[in-house]
């Protein structure tokens, strides 16, 4: 940051550096300012002069101010810095010793703490719904292997009958379907899972629909979940190594959409409430699976293993030597800017 100095019509001018991907509006006096650009330099005009001595800070002190209150990362402008980037989403923020990363949170738009740390309280029931056998446990089981120990009941939806992932042309679809609920039976017996319902759409060409909307609404109806996981609804383009199958992006879709409004309103798919008998059912937060900014990372060091043990569990589909060393990495690399050894991430909505 530049030192503050007055323009001629009194307005305090201050030169940052934004660092940001996210494409919020920034305020600075009548400018309405997009981060449009991983960084950008611009002049921001504030409506009153920043007087350290009256707020009893001191120079460097007032300035953090000024950071905090625009939730923007700040850096020195000087000679060359259009063509510098600033430390980055898990640097270090200048002169402050926090990370970035908490910043980056508050660019994200205000929440709670609750959206930002914590999952509902109380929590008694959670629904897992995803595309895949072992789906679940790639995306999520140490935190299921968490909610388990913790007393929840949890309870699987898996959307497609898995038949479609082999490299092996001796096998058939029905024979690798078969295999895969065996296998998902036995992971999610190892992280204490209660139900699995397999609504058995083909595996490879599931999209978002109204019957598929409806067969999920049916199941958060019966099981009144407060909590539900899924799967990111969104591809990601942020150079990640995996594409993103389509199954799970219809999968999220379509567990959003009956999420709310649908599983909520006794008018969306009448037939569940007039025929079977299923009341409406309001979900208190939902977490979505790899995502490219999430706002909540769950600690799972103590229940890592457990996790790993799950995994292995699908042994059609993975490789047992190489798959634990890989997921400690990936959680690794989630947790530690967190401040956190190993961690998965999510993002999390609240509706309550």
């Amino acid at each position: 940051m530049a030192a503050p100095g007055f323009d001629r019509v009194g307005q305090t001018a201050i030169d940052v550096i934004l660092e940001q991907q996210q494409r919020h509006p920034v305020g600075g006096g009548s400018e309405r300012l997009h981060l449009l650009k991983d960084v950008q330099a611009v002049r921001l005009f504030l409506d009153e002069a920043l007087d350290a001595a009256s707020l009893a800070l001191d120079t460097a002190q007032a300035r953090q101010q000024i950071l905090l209150v625009l939730g923007v990362a700040v850096a020195e402008i000087g000679a060359g810095a259009l063509g510098r980037h600033t430390a980055g989403q898990y640097g270090r923020l200048p002169g402050t010793g926090q990370s970035s990363d908490r910043l980056n949170r508050g660019r994200m738009g205000r929440m709670s703490d609750l959206e930002r740390h914590d999952l509902v309280a109380p929590l008694e029931r959670a629904l897992v719904v995803i595309s895949h056998p072992d789906d679940a446990e790639f995306g999520a089981a140490a935190t299921i292997a968490h909610l388990t120990g913790l007393g929840v009941r949890v309870d699987y939806v898996v959307t497609t009958d898995g038949g479609k992932g082999t490299e092996d042309p001796s096998v058939t679809p029905e024979q690798l379907s078969t295999t895969r609920v065996a296998e998902q039976r036995a992971a999610a017996d190892i992280l204490n899972v209660s139900e699995i319902v397999h609504l058995g759409y083909p595996d490879g060409y599931l999209t978002p629909s109204l019957d598929l909307r409806r067969d999920i609404v049916r199941q958060i109806r019966r099981y009144r979940p407060d909590l539900v996981i899924t799967q990111n609804p969104q591809r990601r383009l942020d150079h990640n190594p995996f594409i993103g199958h389509p199954d799970h992006l219809a999968t999220g879709e379509a567990t959003l959409a009956a999420v709310y409004p649908a599983a909520r309103d006794h008018l969306n798919f009448p037939e569940l409430w007039r025929d079977e008998k299923l009341e409406p059912w309001k979900v208190r937060q939902v977490l979505l699976t790899g995502v490219e900014e999430p706002n909540l990372w769950l600690d799972i060091g103590d229940t890592f293993e457990i996790g790993i043990r799950a995994i292995l569990a699908h042994e059609s589909q993975v490789d047992q030597e190489t798959v634990a060393d890989r997921m400690r990495e990936r959680a690794r690399l989630v947790g530690e800017p967190q401040g956190i050894g190993l961690a998965q991430a999510f993002a999390s909505i609240i509706l309550e």
